[in-house]
């Protein structure tokens, strides 16, 4: 199985598509915080974070 081709590195993946300009990008929590760098322009795009229910959202930090 393995990683999915063309998404074995997420950082160079979101860092292209900021350099392209785009609208929003949807990602999970390890990639939002692996990748803050690249959105502390005003101009970066919106980051859409996919996230799974917790039934204790206190124990979720981000």
């Amino acid at each position: 199985m393995g990683a999915v081709e063309g998404l074995k590195n997420p950082i160079d993946i979101v860092r292209k598509l900021v350099e392209n300009e785009v609208d929003a990008i949807i990602m999970p929590l390890g990639t939002f915080k692996l990748t803050k760098e690249f959105f502390r322009k005003k101009e970066a795009p919106a980051r859409i974070l996919t996230v799974d229910f917790v039934k204790d959202m206190k124990a979720c930090s981000i």
